[in-house]
């Protein structure tokens, strides 16, 4: 999944698996892109290129 602010890249290759049930933290700097990646995740934010599928609730 990729995702970007103009000319920024905030994520870029991002692949993530996650099961259900499990609890997963995201820590990183300032402008990182954790929220972006959470709101891409939950459905808030469309990525630029590839995509999000999810098999149930995802909360943050």
């Amino acid at each position: 999944m990729w995702k970007s602010y103009g000319a920024r890249s905030v994520l870029r290759g991002v692949n993530v698996t996650v099961e259900p049930g499990t609890l997963l933290g995201v820590t990183g700097g300032n402008g990182a892109g954790k929220t972006t990646l959470l709101r891409t995740m939950v459905g808030e934010l469309a990525p630029d290129e590839g995509a999000v599928h999810r098999d149930g609730e995802i909360g943050y």
